[in-house]
């Protein structure tokens, strides 16, 4: 099987596995915003850990790394761009999967937001050519994975994933039960 078919398919498998979950929802996304409810938190922070454990738990009993396919140092302009983009997830309650998987699901709202990403790309990509941003090139960070900046082990900073998730769970759901 090719790449594109297996990357096919699994796109296909989470947007599915969103779809069950009702992200495909911008009520969804909002009321996470809103700490009304923390089921995004959940299912993303638990993914984390689950694969970071398996990722660098297989790493470090001999299998191969898989081939970086990280940015190999954090710039301002990566950093702007995250603040943008994360502005518009709160904006519209969609990010570029769950809009995909909500239009899927009949929603036109979604359609909308994934479409109104390419003139905003477009619009960037004007801007960058028509001004010199020198500061967006700016290197922030050189390392490419936050273990290694701090110096410590990969296995403390799955702990420390895994500590942050436990708490957020449990004040999400104490926060949820108080809305209740």
């Amino acid at each position: 099987m090719n790449d594109y078919m297996m990357s096919f398919i699994v796109g296909l498998l989470f947007g599915a596995s969103l779809d069950l979950a009702g992200f495909g929802s911008p009520k969804r996304l909002n009321d996470q915003f809103l700490l009304r409810d923390f089921s995004m938190f959940k299912v993303m922070f638990g993914a984390i850990v689950l694969a970071s454990t398996l990722y660098f738990g297989l790493v470090s009993m001999g299998f191969s790394e898989a081939d970086p396919r990280t940015i190999p140092f954090l710039s301002f302009g990566i950093v702007l761009g995250g603040f943008i983009l994360g502005f518009g997830l709160v904006l519209g309650g969609y990010c570029p999967g769950t809009s995909i998987v909500g239009f899927a699901g009949g929603r036109i709202d979604a359609l909308v937001f994934f479409l109104s990403m390419y003139p905003g790309y477009r619009f960037w990509l004007w801007l960058i050519d028509r001004y010199s941003f020198e500061v967006l090139n700016q290197k922030l960070i050189s390392e490419s994975q936050i273990f290694i900046l701090l110096g410590i082990p990969w296995y403390v900073m799955v702990v420390v994933l895994f500590v942050v998730a436990l708490v957020g769970w449990k004040l999400g759901s104490f926060l949820e039960k108080k809305q209740t």
